[in-house]
């Protein structure tokens, strides 16, 4: 069960973010229906890995869908002042790059505590189940009113249109 202390820090984390972006691997399987309700409450975009593709509905508004090793999905974690991390040891197979580019806020849940801080430091981890822990984040941010989503779906839907049209371009060579 995740400590109430990490839960509160991480949900401080999260009250303040402008611009969150979630990326969900494997370990959050179990909790797939909090997580999009956190997403939307945050107006968060949500990036899968593969070992957590079908989480969210790939027409969610919010689904980015196992994007990580594309550019345009980087450029969008440099831009995020918060990454919420949920189960994802992010891996090379995950994002086909050296290092991702996040400068912003890191907010890890890992039922691993050596992944909270590995291969990123995190600014605060949650230590536990992924299903839990975004219940009772989804909680503890409930007086934080829903954010204004139509902006950020509309880049979640040009972000999602122009990596189709790259591979468009890339069938046709």
């Amino acid at each position: 069960r995740p400590e109430e202390a990490e839960l509160a820090a991480a949900a401080e984390v999260l009250r303040k973010a402008k611009t969150p972006v979630i990326v969900a691997g494997g370990g959050a399987v179990g909790g797939g229906e909090n997580l999009v309700h956190l997403a939307e409450h945050l107006g968060a975009p949500v990036i899968t890995t593969v070992a957590s593709k079908g989480l969210i509905a790939e027409d969610h508004p919010l689904s980015l869908g196992s994007t990580l090793p594309c550019k345009e999905t980087q450029e969008l974690l440099a831009k995020a002042d918060t990454i919420l991390a949920v189960g994802t040891e992010f891996s090379e197979t995950d994002t086909w790059c050296d290092e991702l580019p996040m400068p912003g806020d890191i907010v890890r849940i890992d039922i691993d505590p050596y992944m909270i801080d590995n291969p990123y430091a995190s600014t605060t981890g949650v230590t536990g189940d992924a299903a839990m822990a975004l219940e009772a984040l989804l909680a503890l941010l409930s007086n934080r009113g829903p954010v204004e989503s139509s902006p950020i779906e509309n880049q979640v839907r040009d972000i999602r249109q122009t990596i189709r049209e790259n591979e468009s371009d890339l069938r046709k060579t």
